[in-house]
């Protein structure tokens, strides 16, 4: 989701909010880093539990 975006010079900046699901902190960053395509600054990151992932075992 944009939140907003302003141009500054010759670069635009943009403001998301994105909803990730990664094992840890460190592996969050590291998705969104690899995604970036220039200068990526994370100014928070949420932390929110989750159950674990259905097996497939379940029986109901």
């Amino acid at each position: 989701h944009v939140r907003f975006h302003k141009h500054d010079d010759d670069r635009i900046v943009v403001h998301l909010l994105v909803e990730l699901y990664a094992r840890s902190a460190e592996e969050a960053t590291e998705v969104l880093e690899e995604a970036a395509r220039g200068t990526l600054a994370i100014t928070s990151l949420a932390e929110e539990s989750r159950p674990p992932a259905s097996t497939g075992d379940d029986k109901h």
